[in-house]
């Protein structure tokens, strides 16, 4: 897996929890958009991203499409501050398969995580209370 996120506090323990519990082998880390898309070319066989969506070098949401076309097999976690139901709806319908609020327990990122692996989506219980939820889609809680 790899986790990009600018700040190393969050990737090391991302990356613990992934490893400790099973869910990851190998968790490559980046603190930026132009080094996590250098290891997602370089390890085309990654099993997920977990993806930061403010970070130095991108703006925003746009990291979501550099990161879907250059490996568009490779499913995108977003792991985000904001917990703006608006974010969560634009990225999902930007290609994200999943997005975890930082705020949500370590349980349920890595119930996320193993969901989007198994082929389905995750959506976050905050979008239960939204006016519009997403698409027919696979919520998990």
């Amino acid at each position: 897996m790899l986790v990009v996120d600018d700040h190393a506090v969050l990737r090391q323990g991302l990356a613990a929890l992934l490893m400790d519990s099973g869910a990851a082998r190998e968790v490559l880390h980046a603190g930026d958009q132009a080094a996590g898309l250098a290891h997602l070319l370089a390890h085309p066989d990654l099993d997920a991203v977990l993806l930061d969506l403010k970070l130095p070098d991108s703006e925003g949401l746009g990291a979501i499409t550099a990161f879907a076309n250059a490996a568009p097999t490779v499913p995108i976690i977003i792991v985000s501050a904001s917990e703006d139901p608006a974010d969560v709806r634009r990225a999902l319908e930007m290609g994200a398969l999943g997005y975890v609020p930082k705020s949500a327990s370590p349980e349920t990122l890595l119930s996320a995580v193993r969901l989007v692996l198994s082929g389905a989506i995750y959506v976050p219980p905050l979008m239960l209370d939204a006016e519009e939820a997403p698409g027919p889609m696979r919520v998990a809680c």
